[in-house]
């Protein structure tokens, strides 16, 4: 069956043909679900829903077809594991940017945040979909290891890679190059030598500058810093 290359011009029969995933199998990050009602009716009395998972304007597979209620950023809004990050019930949490459109053929409602990843739990009657947060340390030890492993310095610099950020400091342009954060410092001559951080990222609501800053050191752990955040949001 050719499908259209237009979400818009996606059919709720285009979507009902989609592959299912296993009720508890991990896919891999996604921009925004598509809602998909079903014929079938929950013991509730509501109807159970199905929900597709689409990356950019690609839909990858339908993720329910048992559910009743679907819970943004899991069950309390509270994310994923959250037991484990706050060790009780948290009080503040980041916020989160929800967003509802309407596609034009199917008149199906998309959810999307316009800037997080999203994680899809379990296919039970309570769906949870989850903002896929990243982790700055953790995304960045996997980036290392493969691309640094097996260069001379390596046991110095993996463990000197949160001390000592002016010796790393090129390893972690080149990691945030790969992510479309782009980190520039460029020292100003005119009055007095001073330092000013640029930051550019499609993703990053546009040009950031930071500065000045008196010596190149600070305005790299400034950098650093500005970006990690940026990475993380």
């Amino acid at each position: 069956m050719i499908q259209p290359q237009d979400l818009n011009e996606w059919s709720i029969k285009d979507f009902q043909s989609l592959p299912g995933r296993g009720w508890n199998e991990e896919i891999e990050p996604f921009d925004s679900i598509v809602i998909l009602p079903t014929e079938d009716i929950h013991t509730s009395g509501y109807a159970c829903m199905d929900f597709v998972a689409i990356n950019g304007n690609t839909p990858i597979c339908r993720l329910s077809g048992c559910s009743d209620v679907i819970h943004l950023n899991g069950i309390g809004g509270f994310g994923e594991n959250w037991a484990e990050e706050y060790g009780t019930v948290p009080t503040k949490i980041p916020p989160i940017a929800w967003s509802v459109d309407c596609l034009s053929k199917s008149k199906l409602l998309r959810i999307f945040t316009g800037s997080s990843k999203l994680k899809a739990g379990a296919a039970l009657s309570s769906f949870e979909l989850f903002i896929n947060r990243k982790d700055f340390r953790k995304d960045f030890e996997k980036w290392f290891d493969k691309n640094y492993a097996s260069i001379p310095l390596w046991d110095y610099l993996r463990h000197e890679k949160d001390r000592l950020p002016e010796i790393m400091w090129g390893i972690y342009v080149n990691f945030f190059d790969e992510t479309g954060i782009y980190l520039t410092i460029d020292p100003d001559y005119l009055e007095r030598l001073e330092f000013w951080v640029d930051i550019e990222g499609k993703n990053i609501g546009g040009h950031k500058e930071l500065g000045p800053f008196k010596t190149r050191s600070e305005a790299r752990k400034s950098a650093l810093e500005t970006a990690i955040n940026l990475y993380e949001q």
